[in-house]
């Protein structure tokens, strides 16, 4: 990885053109900056370059893609500070996790190419102009009913079979006795924030279950926030990836879109030690989000089940498959944090995409989600037991 000049620049490199101008006297000089929208923690920009770049090790590159950090997030400002040292942890994480023997088959991530620490920015290799996962099912999808379900069907269990193998080896690492690997993950400022927000934005989810009758006595709601709580702030059992959702996904398909070539796992800021069970339910309430889009529902329902059932699969191989599934593949805690997370986005309204008459339906069946676990109903019941989560 190279290391960039360590002068504070003058230009504003939260905008295109201070961008390209601070990239004048480097090896990524520009003919061209356009700021990549979507991304919420650091400015994200794709970069062609006037010259290729090399790289000894990892090829040769015609553009890149530049973040560069603030103690803030770009998208959502109004979250408040978040440390910068979440460039660092992605620095680390990116560098270990790809050399790791279960990426590189189909699940690739990207690579580090320099770094600036003064200015906080971060240049990566650039897989190309690809749809989100999540983009994939809302567009691309719709188009192509036929292929649409079996890809996402393989993308599911690509994702759960790579997310269990990262559950185990961080696991491994952590008992083995020289935890050095995980040093820089154990204290994620970034990801200790993000816990934080999540388990405040709990707090008004008694308020939204009293707003259906259905809901309002489902369960102790009071004991609902204690358990979700006690899941995301207090485990640090394994590595999480600690972001891991159908946006920070990238699909690479065949070129006549009928056949899945590639997947690229991004945005590691917030990887850290914690519950495999929150990165599992990340994903999981994401998918049953999608599948609440109309026309989306097959290829949401194929994305989820096969996700988890790939998940627990590979998470139960080996001679130690009996201790890992019973660490990391507990359907209550699976179930308590996807219901969370999907009722959070829901007092949030940031469910983009569902028609607003069918939006309260969807609350409702969030907050449902949340009662049965409360009450027991996933206890010992397995995938069959989650599967009632997309079922319904």
């Amino acid at each position: 990885m190279l290391n960039l000049s360590p002068v504070l620049s003058t230009h504003d490199l939260s905008t295109e053109a201070g961008l390209k101008a601070y990239l004048v006297d480097t090896p990524f000089a520009a003919s061209s900056v356009l700021q990549v929208t979507g991304g919420m923690s650091s400015y994200t920009f794709r970069v062609a370059l006037v010259s290729p770049y090399k790289d000894e090790k990892l090829g040769t590159f015609h553009s890149v893609v530049i973040k560069h950090a603030r103690n803030y997030a770009a998208g959502i400002e109004s979250l408040g500070p978040i440390t910068l040292t979440r460039r660092d942890v992605e620095i680390a994480a990116l560098d270990l996790i790809a050399t790791l023997p279960f990426v590189g088959s189909k699940v690739h991530l990207p690579r580090v190419l320099a770094s600036d620490s003064i200015n906080a920015l971060t240049i990566l290799g650039d897989v190309g102009k690809l749809p989100t996962l999540k983009e994939y099912i809302l567009t691309r999808a719709q188009s192509s009913p036929d292929t649409s379900v079996p890809i996402t069907q393989e993308i599911g269990q690509l994702l759960g079979e790579f997310l269990a193998n990262l559950h185990r080896w961080g696991y491994t690492v952590l008992n083995s006795g020289d935890t050095l690997l995980l040093d820089p993950f154990k204290h994620n400022e970034a990801s200790g924030t993000s816990k934080i927000a999540a388990w405040r934005m709990s707090i008004p989810v008694t308020d939204f279950a009293h707003k259906y009758p259905s809901t309002t006595n489902a369960c102790d709601w009071e004991a609902f926030k204690t358990k979700y709580a006690a899941y995301i702030l207090e485990p640090e059992d394994t590595f999480l990836m600690g972001d891991f959702w159908s946006g920070n996904i990238l699909v690479k398909l065949s070129p006549d879109g009928t056949q899945l070539e590639r997947l690229f796992v991004l945005d590691w800021e917030g990887a850290a030690l914690g519950m495999a069970a929150v990165d599992v339910a990340q994903f999981t309430a994401e998918a049953w989000l999608l599948q609440r889009h109309p026309e989306r529902h097959e290829p949401g329902k194929a994305l989820v089940s096969s996700f988890v059932q790939s998940y627990e699969a590979s998470i139960r191989k080996g001679d130690e498959g009996a201790t890992f599934a019973a660490k990391f593949f507990d359907p209550t805690a699976i179930a308590t944090c996807t219901g969370a997370h999907a009722a959070m986005w829901g007092i949030l309204g940031a469910w983009e995409g569902i028609p607003q008459e069918r939006k309260e339906e969807v609350n409702q069946a969030a907050l449902h989600i949340c009662a049965d676990t409360t009450r027991g109903v996933f206890e010992g019941k397995g995938w069959e037991g989650l599967s009632r989560i997309w079922e319904g």
